[in-house]
């Protein structure tokens, strides 16, 4: 019991260092997106467009600070170390929900403003776009295909950086709840 203790308490404290730099990454997104509005302030809506990109970011990032403090690797023996380690599993997979609509949602945006963006400043008005059905089913297509990619790749992302982790995590739920289940019998 206590070497699984040991083991998930080591893997919670990887997983929670891994989501500390993933919030540092959306941090240095943040900077990149707010530059990036600097440098474009003479486009209204280039600065709107990559405001609310950055905006997203800035929700991610607050959310993965927020969420990786609630994760709580320092469970003392006297806790219930199977409610811990499923309280701290249900935790980190709301951040992985979260993080794949935040990418696939922040895809589509930048694919459409990037779009928008490339046409308006050739002097193409919004109105016009809008009923041009060539850039429109391009426009369609694109998002069609890299949406979706880019939920794929996140999750193959996460699965590469937090992956043997969560194994070891998931593993040791389901070692305790067999404990708890050899218990029950014995009573």
């Amino acid at each position: 019991m206590n070497a699984i203790t040991s083991e998930s308490r080591s893997a919670i404290h990887k997983i929670k260092g891994l989501l500390i730099i993933k919030s540092y990454w959306a941090l240095g997104f943040i900077i990149l997106f707010t530059l990036l509005m600097f440098l474009s302030r003479e486009s209204p809506q280039a600065v709107v467009a990559v405001g609310i990109i950055n905006f997203i970011y800035v929700i991610g990032f607050f959310f993965i600070n927020l969420v990786s403090k609630r994760i709580n690797a320092d469970f003392s023996e006297s806790d219930n170390v199977l409610q811990s380690l499923q309280l701290n599993a249900r935790i980190i997979k709301r951040v992985f929900r979260f993080e794949y609509f935040v990418f696939a949602f922040n895809t589509l945006l930048i694919i459409l403003c990037s779009m928008f963006w490339a046409r308006l400043v050739t002097g193409n008005t919004f109105n016009n776009l809008l009923q041009d059905s060539q850039f429109l089913t391009l426009a369609i297509l694109m998002c069609l295909i890299l949406v979706p990619s880019a939920y794929l790749f996140s999750k193959y992302l996460n699965k590469k950086a937090f992956g043997p982790y969560l194994d070891k995590l998931n593993d040791n739920i389901n070692k305790l709840q067999g404990v708890e289940m050899i218990k029950d019998i014995i009573k």
